[in-house]
């Protein structure tokens, strides 16, 4: 009888872990741009089960939060500082972030069950400072030369077609004085025949 008892309990035992076991856990929200010394909008981690569909967790995890900035800090809504556990029968878990160091930086939260002490950890970037990146100066940044060269063109252009309507100016002049050369030609065999 005793053998029995020791063998359902055992069993008891490895199906009870067998089912604390969670297959992963993921962020759901996405990644954050935060100015400095503002607290970021909400963080949120989920638990899924093999079939990646979200599943309650059947034990309580404890939780590591890190940054690879050496002032990031980890809030709760409160803006106080967060508690570090996932509890039994829950999903998800939400946090908040603040720093004061421009840059782009990496969040982790390392999740390991009290019972099972199985661990896993998952990473988010997360930028703070502006919105504008380092891709976006460098575009405008090729802009801002485009517009430099399209002025050096036009000015350019202004340049030759200036000179062009400086020569059409004068082969018009020289067109306007043929042009009155019968005139002038008529007018004097006028005056020297009919004033003479």
């Amino acid at each position: 009888m005793k053998k029995y008892i020791l063998l359902s309990t055992s069993l008891f035992v490895v199906y009870s872990l067998a089912q604390a076991r969670t297959s992963s856990f993921v962020f759901i929200t996405p990644p954050q741009v935060v100015l400095p010394n503002a607290i970021s909008k909400e963080i949120t981690i989920e638990a899924r089960n093999e079939d990646s569909k979200v599943e309650n967790v059947l034990e309580t995890f404890d939780l590591n939060f890190v940054s690879t900035s050496p002032t990031g800090k980890f809030l709760a809504s409160s803006g106080k500082p967060i508690s570090r556990t996932m509890n039994k029968s829950t999903a998800h878990r939400t946090f908040y972030y603040i720093d004061s160091r421009e840059g782009n930086f990496l969040i982790s939260v390392t999740l390991t069950g009290r019972g099972s002490r199985e661990s896993f950890t998952i990473t988010q970037p997360i930028t703070i400072g502006q919105k504008i990146i380092p891709q976006a100066k460098k575009g405008l940044k090729t802009i801002a030369q485009t517009e430099r060269t399209n002025v050096s063109l036009i000015s350019s252009t202004s340049d030759v077609l200036s000179e062009n309507v400086f020569t059409a100016d004068h082969h018009q002049g020289f067109f306007e004085k043929i042009s009155y050369w019968p005139v002038r030609f008529f007018g004097f065999i006028k005056r020297l025949f009919v004033e003479g």
